[in-house]
């Protein structure tokens, strides 16, 4: 017999908001150690259950819990659906983006920590000279400049989006950290050796590059997400006109840091 706290219950997850359904739905995948972990555990599952799937169809049934029937339902349903398929592909998208992330940095670091060495070194290996140390003084500064952004581009988007709630999995969350702290060392380093030896490098870690830098990423997170979503819902010609746009200012940001030097 269900009771009336277990009827409560139905109504209430019934009426779910669909940022209420995407962090029901982070906090469940979150149960697993990892995101390939998740996905695994879907493999044998119909269609019909997949996330997506599923929560677009209580996104249904929630507008139909609380809206009257007529025009006014329809525009909700719509409304629901776009924002709860949004936000899911929203929530993928930071996970994929951090965890290419993450493995980039491992390439980075390599590059930095070795040319830092033949710079020092007096070995038969010819030595790094000034030109070349401060091209590796600026690739260091610019790793922690896109590492910072990418997190505060994340805590807008999940804040703005999810009502705050983390969409990357823990465990990339953990390896991101630990990149961002290798690299924020690795800077640490880089501009005592340059005290050291005494060139003239500029500022490092200004904030306003930082932010400057984050307002694209979440760009670069929100309208491949809108744009993904309405084509899933069958809205090409709108999800078209969203991606020609965010590609063509993202190519235009890339020509303005092509010609001033600010990417390395």
């Amino acid at each position: 017999m269900v009771t009336t706290a277990e009827r409560r219950l139905v109504k209430l997850e019934a009426s779910l908001t669909p940022t209420e359904l995407i962090v029901r739905w982070l906090d469940e995948a979150h149960a697993f150690s990892s995101f390939v972990a998740y996905v695994d555990s879907l493999l044998d599952e119909p269609e019909a259950s997949f996330p997506l799937n599923r929560l677009l169809r209580e996104a249904v049934a929630g507008v139909r819990t609380t809206t009257k029937a007529g025009s006014e339902r329809d525009r909700a349903t719509n409304s629901a659906l776009r924002e709860t398929a949004f936000r899911f592909q929203l929530a993928l998208g930071i996970n994929t983006a951090t965890h290419e992330l993450v493995e980039k940095e491992v390439l980075y670091n390599l590059i930095v920590t070795s040319q830092f060495a033949l710079y020092l070194s007096d070995g038969p290996i010819p030595p790094v000279g000034p030109p070349q140390f401060h091209q590796i003084l600026d690739i260091a500064a610019w790793r922690v400049t896109e590492l910072r952004a990418n997190a505060e581009a994340r805590s807008i988007v999940e804040t703005r989006y999810l009502s705050g709630h983390p969409a990357a999995f823990p465990d990339v969350i953990v390896a991101f950290n630990e990149r961002l702290a290798s690299a924020e060392h690795a800077m640490a380093l880089a501009v005592r050796l340059a005290e050291i030896e005494q060139h003239d490098w500029g500022a490092v870690g200004d904030p306003a590059v930082v932010t400057e830098r984050s307002s694209q990423l979440v760009e670069d997170l929100v309208q491949p997400a809108r744009s993904t979503a309405l084509e899933k819902l069958g809205d090409g010609r709108r999800a078209l006109g969203i991606a020609t746009g965010w590609l063509r200012g993202k190519s235009t940001r890339r020509g303005a840091q092509l010609e001033s030097g600010s990417t390395p």
